[in-house]
């Protein structure tokens, strides 16, 4: 299967921006060149590859090991997780460690987590709450909110439904014509970055333009996210990429359409779950805030 085929057998899905709607890649431009570069890279894509474009092919980005041995908690810290849990403080101070590392989390944003457990709220629910709003581009003063209705007895899936829906549905900015072009001549300025700014706009109401040019001066997303209270800081996006073949197959076998399998896979992927299960369980009526919830709580709990 030569580079081009292999290019147009994959959807490409920029997760964190959530610009997958309908089925249909928004950002067509800026998806295009992020395919054609990520293709370039998956050993796969070559000339050489055989594999017939019928077959289902598993494309998987390799994950790297999560070290964790130099993420190092004040003895207080530890002492206030292990007096809110002492049987399960070991596996909390892990998971609570894990999330550190693995969402960057910035110092300032760490010293609010921890007055969470200084107040007495659970780490299980501090953690769900806080990967939550990473994932959604939440502001970290939402976090003990989220924390206080979970103590009130709701769960965790209707929570993250009525905060999605006191939201603005995030609607991807239409580019003129040229615009994208100009943006792209300035040095170091990705499509990730194109994303990632178009979302913090909205999140904030701050405008796109100054955000991409506070990037081209050479800020970072960490700091300036941080600067905002948006609790996802990371530069790049995740992605998950999935043939066209994969999608065609749980079409036929589950009666879904592709805008259903793709959610599902896409789903999946963010979740590190499997993606036939996530698919049965869309197909069985379960929303994505669902999902997340029993992810979250079976990952932290």
């Amino acid at each position: 299967m030569n580079r081009n085929r292999f290019i147009k057998a994959i959807v490409f899905v920029l997760l964190a921006a959530g610009v997958l709607q309908g089925g249909i890649m928004a950002y067509s431009a800026v998806a295009n060149q992020t395919v054609r570069k990520y293709a370039a890279e998956v050993p796969a894509a070559n000339a050489q590859n055989t594999a017939s474009d019928t077959a289902v092919q598993e494309v998987e980005i390799p994950k790297e090991e999560l070290d964790i041995s130099n993420v190092v908690l004040k003895k207080e810290v530890e002492d206030n997780i292990t007096g809110l849990d002492a049987a399960n403080s070991v596996r909390n101070i892990k998971n609570y460690k894990t999330l550190l590392a693995a969402l960057e989390v910035p110092g300032s944003f760490q010293a609010q987590v921890e007055e969470m457990y200084s107040k007495g709220h659970k780490v299980q629910d501090v953690l769900a709450a806080y990967d939550y709003l990473y994932q959604n581009y939440g502001n970290i003063y939402e976090l003990e909110g989220l924390i206080l209705q979970k103590e009130s007895g709701k769960a965790w899936k209707d929570i993250f439904k009525e905060y999605k829906k006191g939201k603005e549905e995030f609607v991807p900015r239409n580019f003129q014509g040229g615009e994208l072009e100009k943006i792209f001549k300035t040095p170091g300025i990705t499509s990730d970055d194109v994303i990632i700014a178009d979302r913090i706009a909205v999140q904030t109401g701050a405008e796109f333009d100054e955000l991409i040019a506070m990037r081209g001066q050479g800020m970072n997303w960490k700091a300036i996210n941080e600067g905002f209270g948006i609790v996802n800081t990371s530069g790049e996006l995740p992605r998950a990429a999935i043939t066209s073949a994969q999608v065609k197959s749980h079409m036929k076998s589950t009666g879904l359409n592709e805008g259903k399998v793709l959610e599902a896979l896409v789903l999946a992927q963010k979740l590190d779950k499997d993606g036939k299960a996530v698919i049965e369980k869309i197909k069985a009526g379960n929303d994505e805030e669902d999902i997340i919830a029993e992810s979250l709580e079976e990952k932290y709990r």
